[in-house]
């Protein structure tokens, strides 16, 4: 959980070298739960891409992108997920994140069959 404790441990990856970051994750149609985490983008990020990559088309269902304490759509809405494409999301209005920023995802509706990649490529603040 982020928090604005400046004694807790930030969880955010930032290396302190001049490169992008990536936030990769993977989703199955047979995953344990229709939501997760994709990871944690540290104080001060800006994201530079954010894309859906659907390598196998899901039998049912759309996908969100979202913040752990805002909107769980913040990032992308209703991502379309049945057929094989790469889908860009996110705007210019949710691209700097000035505190520590937990990224979700949710999918609508369980399916029989589909696989997505989730990568957010980010700078950091160094």
């Amino acid at each position: 959980m982020a928090t604005n404790d400046p004694h807790q441990p930030k969880r955010g990856r930032q290396l302190d070298l001049q490169v992008s970051h990536i936030l990769r994750k993977r989703v199955s149609f047979d995953d344990l739960s229709l939501e997760g985490e994709v990871g944690v983008l540290p104080d001060r990020a800006v994201i530079l891409n954010a894309r859906v990559y659907v390598v196998t088309p899901f039998s049912a269902g759309t996908m969100e992108v979202g913040d752990e304490n805002g909107a769980p759509d913040a990032f992308g809405a209703a991502i379309a997920l049945g057929t094989v494409a790469i889908t860009g999301f996110g705007s210019a209005a949710e691209a700097y994140r000035p505190i520590e920023t937990v990224v979700t995802f949710t999918r609508s509706e369980e399916a029989t069959a589909g696989e997505a990649i989730i990568v957010i490529e980010y700078a950091v603040d160094n």
